[in-house]
């Protein structure tokens, strides 16, 4: 029982990969059951900590982290089809997890995140467009476009960054499911966006692990201040984003009906997300420190729109 309630946990705060095609058929080689998965990936996670009280060679434990990973990353595979809404029992299996298994899961998920590993759970947007509005676009509208799409790609990983160190450090569990939550919703964007860059033949910035590696900081910090004012941060962050969306909805070719299709539904899954994070106690931030996130929102976007 516990072993499920381990699976269920790292499958949630890890959400979902394509890194390694693994079904979820415990008969088949190399393709363990859930349970398996979940024994494996405890049994490995404990070998790399025992080094610290042991004369283990480092390369057994880089070996046994490998391990703990591939286990884990395969256990989340399986449990993508058995995942449940149901928010006491997802909070119910995030206490099942460790300290361990979830500075491992932060550190996998920050490298799936700057790798462009992510995959969306949801159709991608443009697909529901009728073909008659899926225009060509001159070099200079398909230039512009992507970056700005590349800014708000920048936009997600940051996304990504301050719920993960906002979820690492919260305090009640109930808070942290919710965060998890909505950043496994948020995985969308960022699939949606890298592919509409590919569409685009543009690039992603340049800088995404530094973006990743100071949002994330920023995200552990608020959450230092108490689950009530880091929520407060999630209102005011997709409350910032949300206008950031409606200027380039403004600013996107008008006749991009692909790119202007993924912008107003993520538009719409950050009001959304802002407005649960204030319904959970969220509070209002100090003007000043709203001003800052504001200054440092626009030298993020106006560095990405060109690296």
């Amino acid at each position: 029982m516990r072993s499920n309630a381990r699976a269920t946990g790292l499958w949630a705060v890890m959400g979902p990969t394509d890194w390694w095609p693994v079904t979820s058929n415990s008969a088949g080689k190399g393709a363990p059951g859930r349970v398996g998965c979940a024994k494996r990936a405890e049994t490995n996670i404990r070998r790399v900590f025992a080094r610290r009280a042991t004369k283990q060679p480092v390369g057994e434990a880089r070996k046994a982290l490998s391990n703990w990973v591939l286990q884990a990353t395969r256990l989340r595979i399986i449990m993508h089809s058995e995942a449940t809404a149901d928010e006491p029992a997802l909070a119910a299996s995030l206490r099942s997890l460790t300290a361990a298994d979830r500075l491992l899961a932060a550190l996998q998920r920050a490298v799936q995140t700057v790798a462009g590993r992510s995959v969306a759970s949801r159709p991608y947007p443009p697909q529901a467009l009728p073909e008659s509005q899926v225009a060509a676009l001159t070099d200079s509208e398909r230039r512009h476009a992507a970056a700005l799409i590349r800014v708000d790609h920048v936009g997600e990983i940051c996304a990504q960054a301050l719920y993960e160190g906002q979820s690492l450090g919260a305090r009640h569990e109930p808070v942290r499911a919710a965060l998890e939550r909505a950043s496994r919703e948020e995985i969308d964007h960022l699939a949606w966006t890298r592919q509409r860059l590919q569409e685009l033949q543009g690039r992603t910035s340049w800088l995404n692990p530094l973006w990743y590696a100071g949002s994330f900081a920023i995200g552990l910090a608020a959450s230092r201040l108490g689950d009530r004012l880091s929520l407060g941060f999630v209102v005011e962050t997709e409350r910032q984003v949300e206008d950031h969306l409606l200027g380039h909805l403004e600013r996107l070719p008008a006749n991009d009906h692909p790119s202007r299709a993924i912008v107003a539904q993520m538009k719409e899954d950050e009001r959304r997300h802002g407005h649960e994070a204030g319904e959970m106690g969220g509070v209002d931030l100090p003007g000043p420190l709203r001003l800052a996130m504001r200054l440092a929102a626009r030298v993020m976007t106006a560095t990405a729109y060109y690296i």
